[in-house]
C-alpha cells in the first residue's frame, strides 16, 4: 500500500505542513516519500504527496510523483494489467525508462488519453497534474478499492489516502 496526498488552491502549503503531512504517511510506504509543488497560469498551486510502499520497479527512478512531459502524478495501487499495456505503448515507439505500473498508467493516458482507462485493470487511487491544462484529475478504480477522501475549501481542495493527511 502506499499513501497519496495533495491540494490544489489559490496559496502555497508550508513546507512545514509539507513534512509533518509525510511523516503521517509514513507507515503507507515506509520506502521513499517524494512531493512536487507547481502553480500554473492562473496562479493556482498544486502539490503532490507520495509515500512508496516498492512492489514494482524497487529502483529509485520509479519514486514518486513521477512525471513524463506535461503530466505528473501520484499512483496508489497496482495496474495488473500494465504489461499489456505497455505492449501497446511499445508498438508506438515509446521507451519505458522504469519496469512501474506508474510510468506505465501515465504514460498510456499521456499518449491514448483517459479512455485508456476502459482497458484497466487493477485497483488504484491516483491524481495527475497537468502542467500544459493547469489542472487536477483524481480517479479510482471502478470498484473504489483504494482509499481516496475529498475536502474542498471555499478556495482549495484537499485529497489523501487517509482523511487525517
Amino acid at each position: 500500500m502506499c499513501g497519496i496526498a495533495g491540494y490544489f488552491g489559490m496559496r502555497r502549503i508550508e513546507s512545514g505542513r509539507v513534512a509533518s503531512t509525510l511523516e503521517g504517511m509514513k507507515r503507507r510506504g515506509p520506502d521513499c516519500q517524494g512531493h512536487k509543488h507547481w502553480v500554473n497560469r492562473a496562479g493556482r498551486h498544486c502539490g503532490l504527496l507520495h509515500s512508496r510502499l516498492s512492489i514494482i520497479d524497487l529502483d529509485p527512478r520509479a519514486n514518486q510523483p513521477f512525471s513524463i512531459g506535461a503530466k505528473s502524478i501520484v499512483f496508489n495501487g497496482e495496474l495488473y494489467n500494465y504489461r499489456e499495456i505497455a505492449a501497446d505503448l511499445q508498438r508506438t515507439g515509446y521507451v519505458a525508462r522504469t519496469a512501474s505500473d506508474t510510468e506505465i498508467l501515465l504514460a498510456a493516458i499521456d499518449r491514448f488519453g483517459w479512455s485508456v482507462l476502459d482497458r484497466c485493470e487493477g485497483m488504484w487511487a491516483f491524481a495527475l497534474y497537468d502542467h500544459a491544462e493547469g489542472s487536477l484529475t483524481l480517479c479510482r478504480d471502478r470498484f473504489g478499492e483504494k482509499p481516496l477522501y475529498v475536502h474542498r475549501g471555499t478556495e482549495s481542495f484537499y485529497f489523501g489516502s487517509e482523511p487525517k493527511n
